[in-house]
């Protein structure tokens, strides 16, 4: 190496001097050139796919070793795996995109069959009587919200419309129950004056994380019964998926807070019935103020 190229130069990024082709203060890399997009998006893929990388350590791990990425993170050995609030949100968004991408595929076009015209023809019929007493004067505010909520929920498309804003929902439902499972975790182990909410928030993380990995299975297609083996294979997994994820709650609850197995089954079903329980009655909530909404919209 040349002279010239010892001369210390100050760190793009800290403004630290730096000698060589990394900066001692942060890291960085000393000498940038302008990307292009293609680079910029190959160096993204290299960065965080590579075989080395963070990511397919922390994947690793938390599909493996069950509560491991709980106990490495309260032992502060953090450096080395991706964060879990980073871990849930990366996860979470490829797999809605991918849920949202195959629902999209089975239904993209709403036709007008013969069920869809007995529809039209039930909805007109009832919205003529609707209209008919609206015009005598009576309980008109009932009524008109009466034909609205008809002509909103009566017909296919309507109900499409329902459906799939119901399945929009579900990120925001999910995001919730994050907090709800970590306070679950804090009422049994409330006696612990070691572990705080925030402990429990982690492990609740990096269960969303695992069960997001897992409900992939459920969104491969299954293939068609002529290939009656793998079709069988497919089927028996993706009805595993449910039991998959109860077994790695018990051996994660089993790992991170060192509870005898016995007990962390009886804890596994505890927050498995009062998660199912809250999912249900914040979808009902969520559910009647959407109902709400669209009946007062005019």
């Amino acid at each position: 190496m040349s002279s010239a190229s010892k001369q210390p130069a100050a760190c793009p990024n800290c403004g630290f001097a730096a000698t060589h082709n990394y900066c001692a203060q942060c890291g960085q890399e000393t000498h940038l050139h302008k990307e292009t997009f293609i680079g910029l998006v190959t160096h993204f893929v290299a960065h965080y796919f590579h075989y080395d990388s963070k990511f397919w350590k922390t994947l690793k791990i938390l599909l493996t070793k069950p509560g491991a990425l709980t106990v490495a993170y309260r032992e502060k050995k953090r450096n080395r795996y991706i964060p879990p609030i980073s871990l849930y949100i990366f996860v979470s968004v490829v797999f809605f995109l991918v849920f949202f991408m195959t629902t999209a595929s089975k239904d993209s076009v709403i036709g007008m069959s013969s069920v869809d015209q007995r529809d039209s023809i039930r909805t007109a019929q009832v919205n003529d009587s609707l209209q008919k007493v609206l015009a005598t004067g009576k309980d008109i505010k009932n009524v008109e919200m009466g034909l609205r909520f008809n002509q909103t929920f009566s017909t296919t498309e309507g109900q499409a419309q329902l459906l799939n804003d119901i399945l929009h929902s579900l990120p925001k439902v999910l995001f919730f129950l994050i907090p709800f499972m970590a306070f679950l975790l804090k009422v049994l182990y409330w006696k612990r004056k070691d572990t705080f909410y925030v402990d429990h928030a982690i492990f609740s993380l990096h269960m969303h994380s695992f069960t997001f990995i897992v409900l992939f299975l459920t969104l491969i297609p299954v293939p068609e019964k002529d290939l009656s083996w793998y079709h069988h294979i497919f089927s028996v997994v993706q009805n595993m998926v449910p039991f998959i994820i109860f077994l790695y709650l018990i051996l994660a609850i089993h790992k991170v807070y060192g509870t005898k197995w016995l007990k962390s089954g009886l804890y596994g079903i505890v927050i498995s019935l009062g998660y199912v329980l809250s999912g249900f009655v914040v979808g009902i909530i969520m559910f009647i103020f959407y109902l709400f909404q669209k009946i007062q919209t005019p």
